[in-house]
């Protein structure tokens, strides 16, 4: 097998400061691989700690750009049906938020409270919902069980 070291980095994971501040000098073919202290893998965007503060933030951006989008779709005087939006959501956003669920548990109950906001407000839009009920109730007229449920 050989190895593209112009596309192959190395990282450290640690909660430790001086771990992650030493510098590692690793080669492969006698060829010294780059630093990324923030490297993307698979879609993910991994920090030092695996907080996960950084990937979350990126999913919220890209599901509220996306709730824009279905927010225009549902206007008051013409738009789309309930189960269009219904459709779009299950195909254009909850895709995006179930992205490496398992590996979210990783992530702090704060940083997972975002999604679950983002999560809220394109529920809210598919139902036409006011920001009262419950998001229990939510999930459940939308066909979806909690994000929570599905990280496990």
């Amino acid at each position: 097998m050989r190895m593209n070291t112009g596309k192959t980095v190395n990282t450290t994971f640690s909660f430790s400061n001086p771990v992650l501040k030493k510098a590692l000098d690793i080669r492969i073919l006698n060829v010294s691989l780059q630093r990324d202290d923030l490297p993307r893998y698979l879609g993910m965007s991994l920090d030092p700690g695996l907080c996960l503060r950084r990937h979350i933030e990126e999913v919220a951006n890209s599901v509220r750009e996306r709730t824009r989008i279905l927010q225009k779709l549902a206007g008051t005087n013409w738009g789309a049906t309930p189960q269009s939006l219904r459709t779009i959501y299950v195909s254009f956003i909850s895709p995006v938020l179930e992205y490496a669920n398992p590996v979210l548990n990783l992530a702090s109950r704060t940083s997972l409270e975002k999604l679950d906001r983002v999560q809220n407000a394109a529920l809210r839009l598919v139902l036409g919902a006011t920001r009262s009920p419950l998001i229990a109730i939510l999930e459940l007229a939308a066909g979806g069980e909690p994000l929570g449920l599905r990280r496990g």
